[in-house]
């Protein structure tokens, strides 16, 4: 069977102006080497990805794997200039790190289309990163594709990039969906949608077999209760169960027990075009007092095949510094708490090495909203599964 390829992104808003923006320049960011890097293939404690300077800021990082096992991250950077998504890489299982390109920069795309060249907002939140694993209408096997959003105060676009130098420059492909201001072969982009007026927001995908021309919206989450915000849909595939897994927060939810306005929620299904029919379920662990823990806001999904025949599904959130693991299938009684030493961050992202499947990143940047030149800086933790998963809560 033949798995689509998943986009995972959110919706946000732009607006635009007639005047052309300058474009900033980043020697300090071209430059940039991890500094003090650990040894190779080991495991690590927070290495320092990049650490923003002067104005600066970033967040919503993501990473990606590519087919000669290096890799890629993605992270929002702004400051006093459109923002853009640095695009940083890996040949050492994460280890070190160097700047490779820009996406979304202004007058860095190669084909003069890019509507960033016009913005003066730019690419503000959610990059999502991944590489074709077969050619797709003009973008051959091997092509990565970016996605993000360009945000503002009047519209909303999720813009589309494709690199076919392994992410050296960057091509704007197209904008696959639009908004208004913020209130199996293929691929599937997954967004947050407020533009039904029956719901603030609700969860939507629209697919594409030449990533130019795109499906209507199809929804993944919507509640009947008109205030209830699903957002930030993340999608795994989960092979012991041959079903994907999407996480969401649910934002003006009534399910939480703890007080968390944006518990997070997942739901099941073996065809990821299908989620909506899936029931909602809660993620919800015990602390050793017998109380209820709940991931709360920008949740991220993985899974190891490490743990137990089920392997381990991973879970993180923008209100912890711990992960919620899963060890039993996804069951809703199965969630449990790990400790880890990468700092809690807003829209932390995971991922499990393809070599080394024990392997765990989580990388993190800045939090929620942050104040200009907030000095959070990206970096990463590359933790040990087996070890994880056996020690106590």
């Amino acid at each position: 069977m033949a798995f689509p390829r998943l986009l995972a992104l959110g919706i946000l808003s732009i607006g635009l102006s007639a005047s052309r923006v300058q474009v900033p320049e980043f020697p300090e960011l071209q430059a940039y080497k991890s500094a003090n890097p650990p040894a190779a293939f080991s495991f690590t404690n927070q290495t320092i990805i990049y650490a923003p300077v002067n104005n600066q800021t970033l967040g919503y990082p993501r990473v990606t794997e590519l087919s000669d096992g290096s890799l890629l991250v993605a992270s929002t950077l702004s400051g006093d200039y459109p923002a853009f998504f640095p695009i940083c890489k890996s040949v050492d299982d994460g280890v070190t790190w160097n700047w490779l390109s820009n996406v979304g920069l202004a007058g860095n795309d190669t084909t003069g289309d890019d509507p960033g060249d016009e913005s003066p907002i730019g690419l503000g939140a959610q990059p999502h990163l991944l590489q074709l694993k077969q050619a797709i209408g003009q973008f051959p096997a091997g092509a990565i594709l970016a996605t993000g959003n360009r945000m503002g105060m009047e519209s909303t676009n999720i813009d589309l990039y494709a690199s076919k130098d392994a992410g050296k420059s960057w091509q704007f492909v197209t904008t696959i969906a639009q908004g208004g201001p913020p209130t199996t072969d293929g691929v599937i982009a997954y967004y947050s949608d407020s533009r039904d007026e029956n719901h603030a927001q609700k969860l939507s995908h629209q697919t594409s077999d030449n990533l130019i021309d795109w499906a209507d919206p199809v929804d993944d989450v919507a509640y009947p209760k008109y205030e209830d915000r699903p957002g930030m849909t993340v999608v795994a595939y989960i092979p012991p169960l041959a079903k994907y897994m999407l996480v969401y927060e649910h934002g003006n939810g009534t399910r939480s027990k703890g007080g968390n306005n944006y518990p997070d929620s997942y739901k099941l299904a073996a065809d990821p075009l299908l989620f909506n029919a899936a029931p909602a379920l809660a993620i919800e662990a015990k602390d050793g007092l017998n109380k209820t823990i709940e991931p709360g806001s920008a949740p991220y999904v993985t899974w190891s095949p490490v743990g137990g025949v089920n392997g381990t599904i991973i879970v993180t959130d923008a209100n912890h510094k711990k992960l919620f693991i899963n060890r039993k299938g996804g069951a809703v009684e199965g969630w449990e708490t790990r400790d880890i030493p990468q700092p809690h961050a807003y829209a932390r992202a995971l991922h499990v090495l393809s070599k080394y499947p024990d392997h765990l990143m989580v990388i993190g940047a800045g939090p929620f909203r942050p104040k200009q030149g907030d000095k959070t800086p990206l970096s990463v933790s590359l933790l040990n599964i087996t070890a994880l998963v056996e020690s106590s809560q």
